[in-house]
């Protein structure tokens, strides 16, 4: 809060690299006209990993990941699944799904809450000390709870392809 009564709140503020879009559009087309390259080739080894229909799958995950409304739903989402719309639940969670703010969002731009005090995981994974090793080992048991939920109680999984 401040003087004049107005209230503030810290946010993160995700913004996509400038052309990502059309960096990736144009990414994907390569690979399209590559894996239809391959897959007119006459070998039987090729056409059975349908690699056209894989890339098409892909490129369906990749143009998810570029538009942030996508993000934002997909974080509602989580929240709602693991949280149940409950602060008390939200609070005791181990794992944190950022708020999104309404009105704040579009394709290439996200604000969301800023979450204080949290650690990447990815942070965990670059230390083989002892300590490092312990804190894996604390960690696997919830991550791989919440991937189980994720996948066989929520039918609905999201991974970021990028850091952060």
């Amino acid at each position: 809060n401040s003087d004049d009564g107005a209230s503030y709140r810290q946010v993160a503020v995700k913004v996509l690299h400038p052309n990502f879009q059309e960096s990736v559009q144009r990414d994907l087309l390569f690979i399209e006209i590559m894996a239809d390259f391959l897959n007119s080739l006459p070998s039987e080894h090729l056409k059975m990993l349908n690699l056209p229909r894989a890339v098409e799958e892909f490129s369906v995950v990749l143009r998810d990941q570029s538009d942030l409304t996508i993000e934002a739903k997909n974080l509602r989402q989580f929240r709602t699944n693991f949280y149940k719309d409950s602060e008390r639940n939200e609070e005791q969670s181990h794992i944190v799904f950022p708020q999104p703010v309404d009105g704040w969002v579009s394709s290439k731009v996200i604000v969301e809450d800023y979450v204080h005090n949290a650690t990447p995981i990815a942070k965990f994974l670059y230390d083989s000390s002892e300590e490092g090793m312990k804190t894996r080992k604390e960690l696997a048991g919830p991550l791989l709870r919440a991937f189980l939920k994720m996948v066989f109680m929520d039918n609905f999984i999201h991974g970021d392809l990028h850091p952060g």
